[in-house]
């Protein structure tokens, strides 16, 4: 009786938050149906992808796989120095005013810039990967998966960049499937005949292998898209962006790129290093099961981001913060029924992925909580940075990444995975806080979902 209590109550909500929504979410929800379904898919055939290396190479295979996934995505982020929203926010300029010409010069010098620092980064990972491997982590058969899963770092480059550039000429669709879908599309029956016989290396060719087909196709759809100019010199581009703008303006994203990044993958190096790779593997599993509590949220962000930007364009703030708090009401009446399954069922969740991985269930535990809280918090990063608000979101990113350096640093060598999984939480939400307290600071909205039932 108590249980059809609360499933009728929880239906009355769901009833009176659809009659309560306007016309902006319900286009935002429409537009976005695509998105869900392929942010749906695209973390299904990744959450597939994860079952295949823990079944197939043990926690311990695993947590040497991540560790070397983690170090190459690292490698990746410098290489491609911040280029990701440069590049974006360029070349958008240009198709709006269709200078194709200077867009593909854009297109030209930034992946120039990329790969000269990518392949660098890349020889300099591949040459040291004994040292890394030995003297950092104390897990030498680390060695050569690193060396593999160096020479992916330019094409991880190439992927990251052509989704951001396929979105900023509008195909976000293409992004979307080139980004979500092809690693895992592809390395999944791959893993299954490669794994097996030739263990952690063979995954991370694997890995290597799809991402080169990926980027390939990234390249393909970036020219089937743009017009076919020809450009004797680049400087007979009109609008054509140099080298030296692209790098000023590249650079301090790198920063705040760096401190995003520091919040994911701070605890798996800490593990790494204090920790066996077995540990790690356990983690990386509950952790990369944990996120499916965001993809909805991420989902419905990419379809409300330019509806913000439209609303502060026009100055109009009511209905920019009534949009925030209905695009937050549905985020949070779709993500609970996956956060109560991921909290009260932990442990047969992660027996999917082998019986020595439900020991992660605390951890789970604990990481689900923390990004339910961020995903509660709202759009609020989305609705700063597209009120012109980058510097806010700076200085939050850097408190989170700092908050998380010190928790781990702290918590990490007493209570293992589950001082990470405690510090990865709390940094989440300071930062959450951070941002709730900075944007209602700065534009006098909050995100309170309340308001849209009360209305």
């Amino acid at each position: 009786m108590a249980g059809s209590s609360v499933l009728e109550k929880f239906l009355g909500l769901v009833r009176s938050s659809a009659n309560a929504l306007d016309g902006h979410i319900r286009d935002v929800l429409f537009r976005g149906s695509a998105a869900f379904l392929l942010r749906v898919t695209g973390a299904g055939l990744s959450f597939a992808v994860n079952v295949i290396i823990a079944r197939l190479l043990g926690a311990e295979g695993a947590g040497v796989y991540f560790l070397a996934l983690t170090v190459a995505n690292i490698g990746s982020m410098v290489g491609r120095v911040g280029l990701n929203n440069t590049l974006m926010r360029f070349v958008a300029e240009g198709a709006s005013k269709e200078e194709w010409r200077a867009v593909q010069t854009t297109y030209r010098r930034g992946l120039l810039i990329a790969l000269i620092v990518s392949v660098t980064v890349a020889v300099v990972l591949s040459v040291g990967a004994g040292i890394i491997a030995s003297r950092v982590f104390s897990v030498p058969e680390l060695t050569e998966p690193l060396q593999i899963m160096a020479w992916g770092i330019p094409v991880l480059s190439l992927v990251s960049l052509h989704t951001e550039l396929l979105k900023g000429i509008d195909e976000v669709e293409r992004a979307m499937l080139l980004r979500g879908f092809g690693v895992p599309l592809l390395a999944a029956p791959l893993l299954l005949i490669v794994a097996g016989p030739y263990g952690v290396e063979g995954a991370v060719l694997v890995y290597v292998v799809a991402s080169v087909v990926v980027a390939a196709v990234g390249g393909y759809f970036w020219h089937a898209c743009t017009p076919d100019v020809g450009v004797d010199s680049d400087e007979d581009a009109e609008g054509h962006v140099a080298y030296q703008d692209l790098l000023r303006s590249s650079l301090p994203l790198l920063v705040v790129a760096s401190m995003d990044k520091v919040v994911r993958w701070t605890d798996t190096i800490l593990l790494g290093v204090w920790e066996s790779a077995r540990i790690v593997g356990i983690y990386e599993v509950a952790f990369k099961t944990s996120m499916l509590t965001t993809f909805i949220l991420v989902a419905a962000n990419s379809v409300a981001s330019p509806k913000f930007a439209s609303f502060h364009a026009q100055g109009n703030y009511d209905g920019l913060e009534r949009l925030l708090q209905q695009v937050t009401l549905v985020v949070i009446l779709l993500t609970l029924p996956v956060v109560l399954v991921l909290t009260i069922f932990p442990e047969y969740v992660l027996w999917i992925f082998g019986a020595e991985f439900g020991v992660g269930a605390g951890a789970l535990r604990i990481l689900v909580l923390g990004q339910f809280v961020g995903v509660a918090m709202g759009s609020v990063i989305q609705v700063l940075m597209m009120t012109g608000h980058e510097k806010i979101v700076r200085n939050v990113t850097v408190l989170g990444a700092a908050s998380n350096l010190v928790l781990n640093v702290i918590l990490v060598p007493l209570y293992g995975m589950y001082g990470a999984a405690t510090a990865t939480s709390m940094s989440s939400v300071i930062a959450s806080l951070a941002a709730v307290y900075a944007m209602y600071h700065a534009l006098s909205i909050t995100a309170n979902p309340r308001n849209v039932l009360k209305g």
